[in-house]
């Protein structure tokens, strides 16, 4: 029998598994912890690029007048989206106001600030621009807006899948 510094107790169904020599698994402590982060941060990596990949899902096959009336309302945050995940703890006080004539409205507490928004029926595609900001629509339902960095297209510009979610608060 080997010393106690290379017995490891793995169980495998119901056997216990005593020796080094009998399994695959890398037998010192630091070698798990790097096998570990390294799964961990694949895994990241292949859910971060599957989820930005699904940015375009948005508004299909609508009129504009349709686009109009689920969109212009003055929209509160909700939540901020990250990875996927949806965090509301956080403070936020910005608040859109979306008009029929395509002009919009994106307040702080600082500063309130102009811009426009246009439709593209033909890419189902809502483009917000405020100064030289680019912003589109991820999702619009009743009631339920979220609105991402970029032009749509680009999953470059937003590899994170970072949005800010916004509700009805007219």
């Amino acid at each position: 029998m080997k010393g106690a510094s290379y017995i490891i107790n793995l169980c495998v169904g119901s056997k216990v598994l005593t020796d080094p020599d009998e399994t695959n698994f890398p037998t010192d402590i630091k070698n798990q912890k790097k096998i570990i982060i390294m799964t961990r941060r694949i895994i990241f990596i292949f859910l971060t690029i599957l989820l930005s990949k699904g940015l375009h899902a948005q508004v299909d096959n609508v009129s504009i007048d349709s686009v109009k009336s689920l969109l212009c309302h003055n929209w509160g945050f909700r939540a901020i989206i990250m990875g996927g995940q949806e965090m509301t703890n956080f403070n936020e006080t910005v608040k859109y106001q979306f008009n029929n004539d395509l002009t919009m409205q994106r307040v702080t507490e600082k500063k309130t600030e102009k811009g426009i928004w246009s439709y593209d029926p033909t890419k189902s595609l809502i483009l917000i621009k405020i100064k030289k900001t680019t912003l589109f629509v991820q999702k619009l339902k009743v009631g339920d807006l979220v609105i991402s960095v970029g032009d749509g297209t680009d999953t470059n510009k937003n590899s994170l899948g970072a949005a800010t979610a916004l509700k009805i608060v007219d």
